[in-house]
């Protein structure tokens, strides 16, 4: 019952997550069965956000040792 969205009425900012007993680091919402868990990353796959702000962030520095 993995999802990345709430499909349901509440927000998933503010999901009611409950704690997976058999698994401390997993959490699931008791509304909609969204899951989280402090072992993976949530972006969405081929989201390109991460990797341009690292790709800036080296150009600048490249840039300021050059200058």
């Amino acid at each position: 019952m993995s999802r990345k969205t709430c499909l349901t009425d509440c927000s998933q900012n503010y999901c009611p997550f409950v704690q997976d007993p058999k698994n401390p680091r997993r959490y699931v919402c008791l509304k909609c069965g969204l899951e989280r868990s402090l072992d993976r990353d949530y972006r969405e796959e081929g989201d390109p956000r991460p990797s341009a702000a690292i790709l800036a962030l080296l150009s600048v520095i490249v840039l300021l040792i050059l200058l």
